[in-house]
């Protein structure tokens, strides 16, 4: 890939261009499923940036290939099927030529497996880019990115107050908060080479970040990064992941915002100018 070191690939999550044929809300899904027990077979939590934070999910169909005419036999589920094929024809090219498969989503990024769902847009109140653990089953809507498989050494970069620097930096405006995105934030963001300690001791404060988390459930992203309510144990793991991080970098916490940028933009600059290297090579 053309990553950060060597970690993970994050993708953008799964667009249906359905029209809202395949997106419904929980009280839907709950009647569909209490009408028709065979539905819940084919219903997905869904999840963008505002259901990640607020912990809320919307749900969808996700329907297998090999299932797309067993489905037919579910009122609600064909239905809903047969108005996306109309709204397709009449939409944009691309929604168009999936116009013959109406009931999957046009373009898919889902693995059934867990992952991590990274927010897409960080409204300004946050200190750090909201991310969270999903096991297998739902399904990251295109208003959210994904990571695939529980690399917890992501989940401790990217949660980090060195990584929201660097996305507060490089990123575009979106009202008062910023646009994160994969290609202009993660893949860009610059992280040396990382020895087989460094991968356990980030693991280990991911873990501390999760199980601080875990103490407050059923308390959301929202409620749990407040400035003014975040608990204070997960405010210690968090200082923990950053102490952990920046002495990888340079040996030391950083004094400020400024002085992380700095070191960041270094290494970037020696990493995208290594001559006859590749545009994303590793830091050394």
């Amino acid at each position: 890939r053309d990553p950060i070191s060597d970690l993970a690939k994050m993708v953008m999550g799964s667009n249906p261009v359905d029209g809202r044929r395949l997106i419904f809300d929980r009280d839907e899904a709950d009647k569909m499923i209490a009408d028709y027990p065979a539905s819940s077979e084919y219903i997905r939590e869904y999840y963008g940036t505002k259901e990640l934070v607020h912990g809320s999910p919307r749900y969808c169909f996700w329907i297998p290939d090999n299932d797309r005419l067993k489905v037919m036999d579910i009122p609600p589920i064909a239905e809903r099927v047969l108005s996306c094929a109309e709204y397709r024809k009449g939409a944009g090219r691309d929604a168009q030529k999936t116009a013959d498969r109406p009931h999957s989503f046009c373009y898919r990024t889902y693995r059934d497996e867990a992952h991590f769902d990274i927010g897409k847009v960080i409204g300004e109140k946050f200190s750090f880019v909201p991310i969270d653990l999903r096991s297998a089953g739902p399904v990251t809507s295109v208003d959210a990115l994904c990571i695939y498989g529980v690399r917890l050494v992501e989940f401790a970069l990217i949660s980090s107050t060195l990584h929201m620097a660097w996305a507060e930096a490089v990123s575009g405006r979106m009202g008062n908060g910023i646009r994160y995105g994969a290609t202009v934030v993660y893949n860009t963001f610059p992280v040396p080479k990382l020895t087989i300690l460094n991968k356990m001791d980030l693991t280990r404060c991911a873990e501390e970040i999760l199980l601080a988390r875990e103490a407050h459930f059923p308390a959301t992203i929202a409620d749990l990064y407040d400035p003014e309510k975040m608990p204070e144990d997960l405010r210690r793991a968090h200082e923990a992941n950053d102490e952990v991080l920046e002495r990888i970098y340079i040996g030391r916490r950083f004094r400020n915002d400024t002085e992380r940028l700095e070191k960041l933009f270094e290494l970037y600059t020696r990493m995208t100018t290594k001559p006859g290297g590749p545009k994303r090579a590793t830091v050394q």
